[in-house]
């Protein structure tokens, strides 16, 4: 069953008293929780951080999203795998795994920026990728949660390269973040993008919601990377993407997670409307036939 869900980052802009007011006023109570490298998380009931860096804190921390009624279903993460040692990158990803095993997070979401992207070739990518991600399943065992890499920036929207690196990992806890609002943002004509979807579906362990509205002359045809973005970035509900059909394909081909709220319009507002935005987007994304 897809439930609807919500990244934590849209309840910090400061339209709700506490993260926890603004779930209750939007009605959703299952979410993707973002850890920083000290692991720290949003302390929910206040506008504060709450520090999980031993398995009693991460407990305590657990027990309260239980007597609240909310549930983490992936923990955000975001590493550059291009500075420092895979060995290093594998070991954080593996205590992040536990991490969300206890949380009763599904997977861990890989995400993040590799600042010497650009330096490196198709090659360099899927081996540091699936070095990095081979280490951190196989220190992990006895645990569930999977690693869910997301479509980010300009080289990882390549289905290529993400379907490679699955391969070379060949295990069924790696699996991917689909955001098919970043694989039309980042060039993928409209009706390539839901064709997309269909072909990652059976390794898709997340999905965030976000949208872009191009003109019509635009919407089909293969653009450069993020061209016109900010131009053209768009309320969830309001853009190009159709998500009643996007459920459907993800339906159809055995997803069960969560559709994840990211608006990104949110940064074309003033934070007093926010809410007024965010309240829209819920009741448009628990609506969403195919979700049950």
């Amino acid at each position: 069953m897809m439930e609807a869900a919500l990244r934590d980052a849209m309840l910090r802009t400061g339209c709700f008293a506490t993260p926890l007011d603004g779930l209750r006023q939007l009605g959703v109570k299952e979410l993707e929780l973002y850890t920083g490298p000290g692991w720290e998380v949003l302390a929910l009931d206040a506008n504060d951080w709450a520090v999980l860096d031993s398995a009693e804190a991460a407990q305590a921390y657990r027990a309260h999203l239980d007597e609240l009624g909310l549930r983490v279903r992936a923990l955000h993460t975001e590493l550059d795998f291009g500075e420092g040692e895979p060995a290093e990158h594998a070991a954080w990803l593996a205590d992040a795994i536990r991490l969300a095993d206890t949380l009763g997070a599904a997977c861990v979401r890989v995400g993040g920026p590799m600042r010497q992207d650009r330096r490196m070739t198709f090659a360099d990518r899927l081996r540091i990728h699936a070095e990095v991600f081979n280490e951190a399943v196989a220190a992990t065992p006895d645990h569930a949660a999977a690693l869910a890499l997301e479509n980010a920036g300009p080289h990882l929207n390549n289905p290529v390269l993400l379907l490679n690196i699955l391969l070379e990992t060949d295990s069924d806890r790696v699996g991917l973040t689909v955001d098919p609002g970043s694989f039309y943002a980042n060039g993928a004509p409209l009706s390539e993008v839901y064709g997309i979807v269909r072909l990652l579906t059976p390794y898709t362990r997340h999905v965030h919601v976000s949208n872009v509205a191009y003109p019509a002359n635009a919407r089909e045809t293969a653009r450069s990377r993020g061209w016109e973005y900010k131009t053209y970035v768009a309320p969830a509900p309001g853009g190009d993407l159709d998500y009643r059909r996007i459920a459907d394909i993800l339906g159809d081909g055995g997803y069960r997670g969560v559709l994840c709220l990211e608006e990104a319009y949110l940064s074309r507002l003033p934070v007093e409307e926010h809410a007024a935005l965010l309240e829209r987007d819920a009741a448009w994304l628990k609506d969403i036939p195919g979700r049950s």
